[in-house]
């Protein structure tokens, strides 16, 4: 039997956790464009990685990050419901700014060549606005679509 991947904050979570442990940004191959018939696991890790990447980019305009964030989470609401898909996404982006906060990459071993913590002094207001700008951004796609007639 086929397991079917969770979408919920908690699922959002334990993806952007996972993926700090590489110790690289997740990364999916690209499969066109998205849409609701493409499996609901590349879905979620395409969102993850647009989310994350937006987290991100706190020293660079969040337009340009907001269209994969638009189109891939569309896709995922589309397959998985307006809720679930949010709650995904709001979770990765709770994760990532976390981890940023705590020092990122979350990685066994050696402290030394690590980045140190984001979450103290001037640099953390950069943070803490692009979490708020992609929250914002989260929930105006999930109520558009939520408002949007099906069919």
């Amino acid at each position: 039997m086929k397991q079917i991947p969770e979408v919920s904050m908690e699922a959002g979570v334990a993806y952007a956790r996972t993926a700090a442990m590489s110790g690289h940004p997740p990364y999916t191959l690209t499969e066109g464009f998205p849409g609701a018939g493409q499996p609901l696991g590349y879905l979620l890790a395409k969102t993850a990685e647009v989310v994350w990447a937006a987290a991100s980019s706190a020293q660079s305009e969040l337009e340009p990050y907001l269209l994969p964030v638009r189109n891939y989470m569309t896709a995922l609401i589309a397959k998985a419901g307006v809720n679930p898909a949010r709650d995904f996404a709001l979770g990765v982006l709770t994760e990532r700014v976390r981890q940023e906060e705590d020092g990122w990459p979350d990685q066994p071993g050696d402290p030394g060549g690590r980045r140190t913590r984001h979450g103290t002094g001037a640099s953390h207001l950069c943070l803490l606005e692009r979490k708020h700008q992609l929250e914002d951004a989260i929930y105006g796609i999930a109520g558009q679509q939520a408002a949007a007639p099906s069919g």
